[in-house]
């Protein structure tokens, strides 16, 4: 499928088992590809010439994405997980009702992820600004660095990370713990309700409040090796 400035919507059908979407890789300059599935996986890979939006959504199935180099990505599903691969983009918004979403070797300007029941893991990605939310569900993240903001936020969950470094760190849990090793900020907010906030952080601005209001708070200072406990 190849197109220069229209838009292409592809759909499956009940009673194919998968809809193979790297078909979609011709010379897209300006349009962009909605692809729509009701009760089957999607797998999508992307040659690097495309240059266009994709909006991929599914009610009962999973979604996998690799090698994705648009402006644009938007995943939407219901019921299944949701792979991010070796992707870069401009702007990724990724929506799950009650399925995990999985990512890694993502390079993207905005990043949203809203995840009302499954955990959300993040390994190796570069964000300017970037949003996790998981209502139900952990929140873990490796090797994840921000140029500008990074919230990492759930209300039913731990969130958990190592090697990870923002500007402005927002950290909020309510029922789970923070657990994050060598961590960089320049100035942060950690808060969690009825868990515990375990921090070992190598470098940070002045800026900083940590809150924990009926868990132990557990700060370590990894070039000095100072410890603070509450």
């Amino acid at each position: 499928v190849t197109t220069q400035l229209g838009d292409i919507v592809i759909k499956g059908t009940d009673n194919m088992d998968e809809i193979n979407a790297a078909m979609v890789s011709g010379t897209y300059i300006d349009g962009s590809a909605r692809i729509v599935s009701a009760n089957n996986n999607l797998d999508l890979t992307l040659s690097p010439k495309f240059k266009g939006n994709v909006t991929l959504e599914s009610m009962n199935g999973k979604i996998y994405v690799r090698n994705f180099q648009g402006k644009k990505l938007t995943v939407k599903a219901n019921n299944g997980t949701i792979s991010i691969y070796n992707s870069i983009t401009d702007s990724l918004v990724i929506k799950t009702s009650n399925g995990k979403v999985d990512c890694e070797n993502v390079v993207s300007d905005h990043l949203k992820i809203n995840a009302a029941n499954g955990t959300i893991s993040f390994d190796n990605a570069l964000v300017r600004n970037g949003n996790l939310d998981s209502k139900n569900g952990s929140i873990n993240i490796n090797r994840i660095a921000s140029s500008e903001f990074l919230a990492l936020m759930n209300d039913n969950g731990d969130i958990k990370g190592y090697d990870t470094a923002a500007k402005s760190y927002l950290v909020s849990t309510k029922e789970g713990d923070i657990d994050l090793a060598r961590t960089t900020f320049d100035e942060a907010r950690f808060e969690s309700i009825n868990g515990d906030i375990d921090l070992s952080i190598v470098k940070c601005g002045n800026k900083k409040k940590i809150q924990s209001l009926c868990g132990v708070t557990n700060i370590v200072y990894v070039k000095s090796n100072y410890n603070i406990r509450r």
